[in-house]
């Protein structure tokens, strides 16, 4: 699905930020992957505001004792736009409700499918809630930041954004004839036939020079041996898949089934651990209690905890997010959750 996301883009030639029209801001730009610690100690000034759309980062966000504590202060306003309560929204001061895909337009292209789909409202927005488009939109009017050229509603960026690309007109007619529309290139584009990546001479760099620079300053390069982190303390490397009912941390709501972290049944045996026992699974950075489960296919030495688990799947209220370590990765700056070393023990 990715592939048709990034590399060239599978050459649709549009782009939501086309809508915009706007220079990039002169504002600091916050990694999220380190938003607690950035909640925490950034000065000059300090984040006294925080507006949380589009995500969930008590969910997603490592250092999760942490973050939860900075949203909690009373000296910090949090706002949160969702559709759901979710566990961020909990710790906010005010909660404003946001549409659902079924309450106002969406241009979006497919995930996986070359296909793009300009799908209108099929519901009116239920209560007060908002789109983003219509929330950001009301606040430009009240912070007096509205332009008179701005494209403010959803028709009006759909079209400056067909408007953008030199092939607007043919995407919007399809998508007016068929509902759908198919790439430039094509809905079936081969590649390094039809389409090609980006770099210069449009061919695959396994070991680009500017990243393996930029590697080799925080670590040992794009290729460089890293040993296991893992320690006699904390021996068990903790891997967190996504659920199959779930996107990330979406659809958390609509959960009910309790949290379970699943080990070898080597690494069982060694604990006293049996299937359904409560445990917690812990490290220097925080623990969590579940329900463990006993898993022929996992290999020893893993253990495994699904990611986008909400607060209340835990007995202790925290997640596999409670356990990653703070650092950051050595290239784009994400999270690295796969360094998580950990212990289990019964409860």
């Amino acid at each position: 699905g990715g592939y048709t996301m990034s590399n060239g883009d599978a050459r649709w030639t549009i782009s939501a930020e086309s809508a915009i029209d706007a220079p990039l801001p002169t504002t600091r730009v916050v990694n999220m992957s380190d938003i607690s610690t950035q909640l925490r100690e950034l000065r000059a000034p300090g984040i006294e505001c925080l507006f949380v759309y589009n995500c969930n980062p008590v969910a997603t966000a490592p250092d999760q004792r942490g973050l939860i504590a900075e949203l909690a202060r009373a000296d910090r306003f949090v706002v949160v736009h969702d559709q759901v309560m979710t566990d961020t929204a909990h710790l906010a001061d005010v909660v404003l409700p946001a549409t659902t895909f079924l309450e106002h337009r969406e241009l979006r292209r497919g995930y996986g499918t070359m296909r793009l789909f300009d799908s209108p409202a099929v519901i009116a927005p239920v209560g007060e809630a908002r789109s983003n488009n219509q929330l950001f939109g009301a606040l430009l009017e009240r912070l007096g930041l509205a332009r008179s050229d701005d494209a403010v509603t959803d028709d009006a960026l759909v079209e400056r954004i067909y408007a953008a690309s030199p092939n607007g007109e043919r995407i919007r007619d399809e998508v007016r004839r068929y509902d759908i529309a198919t790439p430039p290139e094509g809905d079936r584009p081969i590649p390094f036939v039809d389409v090609f990546p980006d770099t210069d001479d449009h061919k695959i760099h396994l070991v680009p020079a500017h990243l393996d620079r930029e590697a080799a300053a925080v670590s040992e390069g794009l290729y460089g041996y890293r040993a296991d982190p893992g320690t006699a303390e904390f021996p068990l490397a903790l891997i967190s898949p996504a659920l199959a009912t779930q996107i990330s941390s979406t659809f958390g709501q609509l959960r009910t089934a309790p949290a379970a972290i699943e080990l070898s049944l080597a690494d069982a045996a060694a604990r006293d651990i049996r299937d359904g026992d409560r445990v917690r699974v812990f490290n220097q950075h925080g623990e969590v209690h579940c329900l463990a489960k006993l898993d022929m296919h996992v290999r020893e030495g893993v253990c495994v905890l699904a990611k986008g688990l909400w607060r209340k799947h835990t007995a202790n209220g925290l997640t596999a997010n409670a356990l990653i370590p703070p650092t950051l990765a050595d290239l784009g700056g994400q999270a690295a959750f796969n360094d998580a070393r950990v212990q289990i023990a019964k409860l």
